[in-house]
């Protein structure tokens, strides 16, 4: 059955592109269509040139001289490539937020919420809701040191030392804010 099918599908085919070619050559295509014939002689090709017309030289305008001069025609119409007043504005508050300074990553993304000491005296830290001990690894940073006293956790990155401090207002702060 698969092969029946195949075969009706190619005798469709050829069955189209030979009434295209029928439709092409009967009806579209009435006269014979081939190479026109040309012909030379050896006389035509000595026969001397017609002569050109004179050939007039322009003096060179330079494009500069050629801007200048048309600059102060247009004075009363609008710029097509000056740029809207609102975009503008967004360009300059662009540029302000361009030139300012960004913060440091790891110190936006991470706090320390707090310091504790384990039963067996080592110092944990507690970064955003999970517990570091030293020498753990958060986002690429590692944890070098925990200074309950400076409440403090100073880690090493790829962008050298950062130190997480506890702010003061947070210091018994049992309260959480969202």
């Amino acid at each position: 059955m698969r092969r029946g099918g195949n075969r009706k599908a190619y005798v469709g085919i050829l069955s189209l592109a030979i009434g295209a070619l029928a439709v092409d050559r009967m009806i579209l295509g009435s006269g014979v269509s081939g190479p026109k014939s040309a012909s030379a002689s050896p006389q035509d090709l000595l026969a001397s040139p017609e002569p050109s017309p004179a050939v007039t030289i322009r003096p060179v305008v330079r494009l500069a001289e050629r801007l200048s001069s048309i600059e102060g025609s247009d004075a009363g119409e609008a710029d097509a490539f000056a740029a809207p007043t609102w975009l503008a504005d967004t360009k300059r508050e662009a540029t302000l937020v361009a030139s300012t300074p960004a913060p440091e990553p790891f110190e936006q993304r991470h706090r320390l919420r707090g310091i504790a000491r384990g039963a067996d005296g080592t110092l944990t830290a507690l970064i955003d809701d999970r517990t570091l001990r030293v020498g753990d690894v958060i986002d690429a940073h590692v944890l070098r040191s925990v200074d309950m006293a400076s409440r403090a956790a100073v880690f090493e990155g790829p962008r050298g030392e950062v130190r997480l401090t506890i702010p003061l207002g947070d210091v018994g702060n049992k309260k959480r804010s969202n």
